[in-house]
């Protein structure tokens, strides 16, 4: 016996969700700065970054996703060319961002700020205490409404960690490791299915009676990220509003790995809901690449300027190398 189990609603939805929070860690503007009285944010401070995704349109992916392993790693070659040389122009997205406060309370320095991306403003915050700055969320635990296709929606809770920078860095230094943590509410089903049992008549004859029935099944999904190895690489120059400044080139391992919890109404699909869940995920981890811990990994790397007290780029690649995605500091005021 084989269950097949797809889940209805738009898995890109969480993939999009869970690229805000990441993006949001790197709109906190990570600074660096020999003690906490340094940091160079004020209030009322204004960035203003560019943000570019490397990915193709959903037409081209719909081919790409049909090619051999060594096909599509001969078009990530080509796509990352034409890009680099202007035959394919990426859309640019403009991220504002702006220092709504900055408190001081019992030696801790907190910053709360505002990101402007294509009109919805996110939240974002950190403080800063014994020459340690956190990057947090804007709230410990957040909530996304994810539509199903069935007119409703799943929701998404995403717990996620402090991202902790000691204030003085020099290459080769090691950086603390966190995780975030994203499940959802149970995704319900239903699908028409037959029931069979048997009956005795009163003369002794056996039948085999069928009716029809409704079944349900409730999905839940949980997913782990975690940011680890992340090292000072280099000391590098970058160029902002045509002035030169040094730079710490940090780059940060991101394991992530995804688990899902099936339960039936029928108790058969209860019972191997394990066993098939174990087949899509060794097929899924062969596909993405997955570690022998299970984690698929793919990486970012910051440039931060102590001068600036910011991290002025970002670049996040995909678990085969490919540049996912840039930002970059394009003004600041």
């Amino acid at each position: 016996m084989y269950l097949k189990i797809k889940t209805k609603f738009k898995m890109k939805n969480v993939v999009k969700s869970m690229a805000i929070v990441l993006l949001n860690i790197c709109l906190s503007l990570n600074t660096i700065a020999q003690n906490c009285a340094g940091i160079g944010l004020k209030k009322g401070s204004v960035i203003t970054m560019t943000s570019q995704m490397y990915q193709r349109d959903y037409s081209a992916m719909k081919v790409y996703m049909k090619l051999s392993k060594k096909e599509q790693l001969e078009a990530d070659e080509n796509f990352a060319k034409d890009v680099e040389s202007g035959k394919i122009v990426l859309p640019t997205t403009e991220i504002v961002s702006t220092v709504d406060d900055v408190t001081v309370d019992s030696g801790t320095t907190n910053f709360q700020l505002s990101n402007h991306i294509k009109g919805v403003v996110y939240k974002t915050r950190m403080f800063c205490k014994n020459d340690v700055l956190v990057i947090a969320p804007y709230k410990d635990e957040t909530l996304t409404q994810v539509p199903t296709g069935k007119g409703d929606s799943i929701t998404v809770t995403t717990v996620s960690g402090y991202n902790k920078i000691p204030l003085s860095l020099k290459v080769g230094d090691a950086l603390p490791e966190y995780q975030d943590l994203t499940f959802t509410s149970p995704y319900h089903t239903e699908y028409s299915g037959w029931s069979t049992h048997l009956e005795t008549a009163a003369n002794g004859d056996v039948w085999k009676i069928s009716t029809p029935t409704t079944n349900t099944i409730d999905i839940t999904t949980s997913t782990i990220t975690k940011y680890v190895n992340r090292e000072v690489l280099a000391a590098e120059d970058v160029v902002i509003n045509g002035i030169i400044y040094k730079a710490f080139k940090i780059g940060t391992e991101i394991w992530t790995k995804a688990t899902q919890k099936v339960t039936a109404s029928a108790l058969g699909v209860t019972l191997i809901a394990p066993a098939v869940q174990k087949s899509i995920d060794k097929k899924t981890h062969k596909a993405l690449g997955a570690n022998s811990e299970g984690y698929t990994v793919s990486s970012y790397t910051d440039w931060y300027v102590p001068s600036l007290g910011l991290s002025v780029k970002r670049e996040i690649y995909d678990f085969k190398g490919n540049l996912f995605s840039k930002l970059a500091v394009k003004d600041i005021k």
